[in-house]
């Protein structure tokens, strides 16, 4: 019986110990401050990785990609990553890191008209104190922005996508075979 309550309180102390890497909705930079004009000028979308854990997340390595769609995603749609890598990152106790991609304009703009649904997606893989790998898969969906009393973007509205919002275990192996339906495609 003791060494069975040593077993659980030593997993409890490493679990409430551990780095937990999440999240966070995407945001902006740069162009898209005027709603559905194209300025021309670069737009990005930052996604924040934060660590809840207390204790350093190592070796992060963040992918994130995204799919515009006239519609939703396909019931089996693969999730697939980002042609980019991104480097590998070190994030400190509740510290926060981010992974960010260059939105084309176009897409932007239709988007923010309703011409497209937008999807913002992807995975954080990084190895814990305990020399253990984990794994955080992520998605979020575009909803709308709230303007300033200038008529500018003051920010964008996510909601959390139906699926692949999971870490570890909880995370199936493979999502599915369908690609991003519409991508690169002119909005009907």
């Amino acid at each position: 019986m003791t060494i069975g309550l040593y077993v659980v309180a030593r997993n409890t102390w490493k679990d409430g110990r551990r780095a937990l890497i999440y999240a966070k909705d995407p945001f902006l930079i740069g162009d898209g401050r005027v709603p559905g004009v194209d300025s021309g000028k670069p737009a990005f979308l930052v996604v924040d990785l934060t660590n809840s854990g207390d204790t350093p997340a190592r070796k992060a390595i963040g992918n994130t990609n995204y799919c515009a769609t006239v519609g939703g995603l396909p019931n089996y749609f693969s999730f697939p990553p980002s042609p980019g890598t991104q480097p590998e990152l070190l994030l400190p106790p509740k510290g926060v890191g981010q992974t960010s991609f260059e939105l084309p304009n176009t897409l932007l703009v239709d988007t923010q008209l309703g011409r497209r649904n937008l999807f913002v997606y992807g995975v954080v893989e990084y190895e814990d104190v305990f020399n253990e790998r984990h794994k955080t898969e992520f998605c979020s969906q575009y909803r709308g922005f709230v303007l300033q009393a200038d008529g500018m973007v003051e920010k964008l509205i996510w909601s959390a996508c139906d699926k692949h919002n999971c870490h570890d275990g909880d995370c199936p192996e493979k999502w599915g075979n369908a690609p991003c339906p519409q991508i690169g495609a002119k909005p009907r």
